[in-house]
């Protein structure tokens, strides 16, 4: 249950980056031990490259004496009985490397990255733990602070999100972009779950300025059906328009949108800490980007007002089929200029008359650059009626003899694959083949 604080908080924090243990506490072990602890050693301590991690963390030691204590132990140097023997700590035996302690800079170093270890969970494991339950997850920051006096984040990792809720102005400024790992207690406000940190210990910066996860394109029908499986994650609806509410001025509002004419609708929340009130309402149709939010319903709250594009127009490939073909024959059939061509015949079977012009046509489905491109010069000559045919003539006479002769594929009497496709930006569709 969430609860008010009257108690303001001014905390200055200076955020370590993490300790990478490739590049930084590798090349210790390399430099001070791995002359003797390899494999086969009487410790049973492998410290090469590649083993050496998983030889370590949260390993128990088998050194006499050492009560089954931790090698290294998640995120307590003074409990691991590397640290102890690095600094001569002398609770479990003697100093290492035996000759000479390491510089204290990598000693210290060393104890950053026992302190920095953690036994965190990915989001979506996150998410089945009981309300009030203590967890620590990663994840890369997905939007601004959407609160003025207090803080709220969204959080993503590749399995789920979340919001970093807690009151107050944030322990720790973060960017979007931000790779984190929080620890905090999970809350559950009107629906929305949240993990709430104690204060900056519990958040550390991993790493900044990486890419956003994918925007998930929903229909608003998915989206309301399955809230749970996007709740803070980052989501698109497509050729969206308001139904309900006025576009805002000054303050937060829900309007009402829907991107089928209002059967399905969801609400869109327009934050007053973003900086989208001000800006003109998009027109419509329009692509919004942004979180899927929950307050008892589910939301979608754009972040920036970038997240608002016009609508795509979306084009779709014509239904038709390659219905007949002929190949290498004295026979049959005359193209009309007396002579007997192989021929790609075209059939639409829907209602509503086709283009073919801007289609293309191919007898190598493999090889794209065979692909030949109907003309459109001339859509009166490239229209096939509705329940109509269309004949292509694959005889390499399209300079001479018309738009409807191929300009650079015949057809092999050996056998072919013959295709009709549709490409649209970045899609390609094989229509028939």
């Amino acid at each position: 249950m969430r609860k008010v604080l009257f108690i303001p908080l001014f905390i200055t924090v200076i955020v370590a980056q993490t300790v990478d243990y490739d590049t930084q506490i590798q090349p210790l072990w390399d430099g001070n031990c791995t002359s003797c602890h390899t494999y086969g050693h009487s410790s049973g301590l492998d410290l090469i490259s590649g083993q050496s991690y998983n030889n370590l963390v949260d390993v128990s030691s088998s050194g006499n004496g050492y009560g089954g204590a931790s090698r290294v132990a998640s995120g307590d140097p003074d409990n691991s009985v590397l640290y102890d023997k690095i600094t001569n700590g002398g609770t479990y035996g003697g100093q290492m490397p035996p000759s000479e302690l390491m510089s204290s800079a990598n000693r210290t170093l060393v104890q950053t990255w026992i302190s920095q270890i953690s036994t965190y969970m990915t989001i979506a494991e996150a998410r089945t733990q009981d309300e009030g339950a203590s967890v620590t997850v990663r994840g890369i920051v997905t939007t601004p602070n959407f609160q003025t006096s207090n803080t709220e984040y969204g959080l993503q990792d590749g399995t789920g999100g979340m919001v970093i809720f807690h009151f107050s102005a944030p322990y720790v400024e973060l960017a979007v972009g931000d790779s984190v790992e929080v620890t905090g207690e999970l809350d559950i406000y009107n629906g929305k779950l949240e993990i709430i940190p104690g204060s900056a210990d519990d958040i550390t910066l991993i790493s900044q300025n990486n890419p956003l996860p994918a925007f998930q394109v929903v229909t608003v029908a998915n989206y309301v059906a399955n809230g749970e499986d996007y709740e803070s994650e980052l989501i698109q609806i497509n050729d969206a328009s308001i139904t309900a509410g006025t576009w805002p001025t000054s303050s937060s509002t829900n309007l009402t949108i829907s991107d089928d004419g209002g059967t399905s609708t969801v609400t869109m929340r327009i934050d007053s800490d973003m900086d989208i009130i001000g800006n003109d309402e998009p027109d419509a149709p329009f692509d919004v980007k942004g979180i899927a939010g929950q307050f008892n319903d589910y939301q979608i709250l754009p972040r920036y007002y970038t997240d608002f594009t016009p609508a795509e127009d979306v084009v779709e490939a014509p239904e038709l089929v390659i219905n007949e073909f002929l190949a290498a024959t004295d026979l049959c059939c005359d193209d009309g200029n007396g002579e007997m061509e192989d021929f790609i015949e075209i059939y639409n079977p829907g209602d509503e008359a086709v283009d073919i012009g801007g289609l293309w046509i191919t007898d190598d489905l493999e090889d794209t650059g065979n692909w030949e491109q109907i003309p459109t010069t001339d859509a009166t000559t490239t229209t096939v009626a509705a329940g109509g045919h269309i004949v292509i003539w694959a005889d390499k006479d399209q300079d001479t003899q018309g738009i409807l002769h191929t300009d650079d594929i015949k057809l092999s009497a050996d056998g072919e694959d013959i295709g009709l496709i549709f490409i649209s930006g970045t899609d390609t569709i094989f229509v028939d083949s």
